[in-house]
């Protein structure tokens, strides 16, 4: 996670959100109430991360 954060200048939870969203048949609701938090969960959306990038975190052990 820290290498494709760095990669994608985004935060792990920006990636992970990310990450998630290109899955099928998963329903994602990132949730917050501190507006901070809110922010960096909006620029999860907008890029994609590289098909490589999702297989790597496809067999992640998390």
């Amino acid at each position: 996670m820290d290498r494709l954060a760095e990669k994608y200048n985004k935060t792990k939870a920006q990636i992970a959100i990310n990450w998630l969203t290109s899955k099928k048949n998963i329903f994602k609701t990132p949730k917050s109430t501190n507006i901070e938090h809110l922010k960096e969960n909006q620029d999860a959306f907008g890029w994609n991360l590289s098909s490589e990038d999702i297989q790597l975190l496809d067999k992640t052990k998390f």
